[in-house]
């Protein structure tokens, strides 16, 4: 019944919205300029799923029809006065799912300075490509760096074609690669352990993230930087304490050349897990995640890189999106892993072979369509593959192959901001 009712209220929502002038959403309260605003969305189409190399006797493909809101339709509302800005937004998912997206306070210093405190996107990687269906995912997972949103404390300066930020967030933890492996022994075991039975979480330093941009009008290009470091203390005294240690480079970049623009990122860093890039269906190991020491209770640090480049075209009357994106990451295994386990109140030794890179990839096209002010439709083809599963063989689950298979999009985008 929820669904049928945030379906009538959308509907409700825009037919007020094409009804109303555009300056009906802008007001004053005394000294305080107020806008409200927000952004209505829906998916619908076809999702082809091919799961890989699954065990004999269960299904290795679907096709499903979806009609859903993508999660992040929202509303949101702005106040100034003098210099200062707030800035809130709520984001209003499926059934009666609603998530704080943005909430922060900015002030204008002078001279080109600003301060801003609160919810918001972190400005590592800023940039994303224009891909829409399944959750406007903009290739997360498949080459884009989405950082996403952080409580943090930010300085701006602005001057001439260069903007400078530097901002110290909150510590997010890395899952570590062993997590989703222990997952596994407890299912295949009926065993319950977890990181938490070796480890406690220390923070003791916030994240800090630099970024800086010039924006030459046709051509702008914006490198980034992101550091943390968090510890892990061992429960025990047999247990070492451990650092983990967790960064990222970035590089965007566009430039236009009419009709088109191309568009661009590329991004390294090690222990990325943090940023939960990680979209693939029953992978063994967290993309990008710290891996166990063979030698010690230590981790190995992983590296992981990718990109995405993007053309945009001018295609009256509306724009032609095209994309692609790829991500890698090390696994830093032993080429077999040696698990002493118990099945059946039997000691087991299970040897398993490993993978030591795994990597996913996806494109897109989609055309972008304007209906009316503000009303857009974008029909999309996107594809996504998942590589292979840094296990190449798991006992009772997979019969000696890792595929993990692909995922492909066919529907329409709908999308009324106001």
């Amino acid at each position: 019944m929820q669904k049928y009712v945030w379906g009538l209220a959308a509907i409700a929502i825009m037919v007020i919205g094409f009804a109303l002038p555009s300056q009906a959403a802008s007001f004053k309260v005394g000294d305080v300029d107020w806008s409200l605003g927000g952004s209505i969305r829906l998916d619908t189409g076809w999702q082809l799923s091919d799961y890989g190399d699954v065990p004999a006797g269960v299904n290795d493909s679907t096709t499903d029809f979806f009609l859903r809101n993508p999660t992040d339709s929202r509303i949101n509302a702005k106040a100034v006065y003098g210099k200062t800005t707030a800035f809130a937004e709520l984001g209003l998912g499926a059934e009666s799912d609603v998530s704080l997206r943005h909430l922060y306070v900015s002030y204008d210093m002078g001279g080109g300075n600003s301060l801003l405190v609160g919810r918001t996107w972190t400005c590592l990687a800023e940039d994303s490509p224009h891909q829409l269906l399944w959750d406007d995912p903009n290739l997360w997972g498949f080459g884009d760096l989405s950082a996403y949103r952080h409580d943090q404390i930010r300085f701006i300066h602005a001057q001439n074609k260069m903007t400078f930020q530097v901002a110290i967030e909150d510590t997010k933890e890395a899952p570590l690669s062993i997590e989703n492996l222990l997952s596994r022994i407890n299912t295949a075991t009926g065993a319950d352990i977890t990181i938490e039975n070796f480890y406690t979480v220390e923070d003791p330093l916030p994240a800090l993230v630099l970024s800086l941009g010039y924006d030459g009008g046709n051509f702008t290009v914006t490198p980034s930087l992101y550091v943390q470091t968090y510890k892990l203390k061992g429960n025990t005294d047999d247990i070492d304490d451990v650092t983990v240690t967790s960064y990222a480079v970035a590089c965007d970049a566009s430039v236009k050349l009419d009709p088109v623009t191309l568009s661009g990122e590329i991004w390294y860093g090690q222990n990325l897990s943090l940023f939960e890039l990680d979209l693939r269906n029953n992978a063994s190991l967290e993309f990008g995640a710290p891996s166990p020491s063979e030698d010690s209770n230590d981790i190995e640090d992983v590296k992981s890189y990718g990109g995405w480049v993007q053309l945009a075209a001018n295609v009256k009357p509306g724009t032609l999106y095209v994309g692609a994106g790829y991500q890698q990451a090390k696994t830093e295994l032993p080429d077999e892993l040696v698990i002493p386990t118990v099945i059946d109140d039997e000691d087991v030794i299970i040897t398993i072979q490993t993978e030591d890179k795994i990597s996913t990839w996806g494109a897109f096209i989609n055309y972008e369509f304007p209906i009316a002010k503000n009303f857009t439709i974008t029909p999309e083809l996107a594809y996504f593959n998942y590589g292979k599963d840094a296990l190449k063989i798991w006992p009772g689950l997979k019969d000696g192959k890792n595929e993990l298979g692909n995922e492909t999009f066919i529907g329409v985008h709908f999308q009324y901001d106001f």
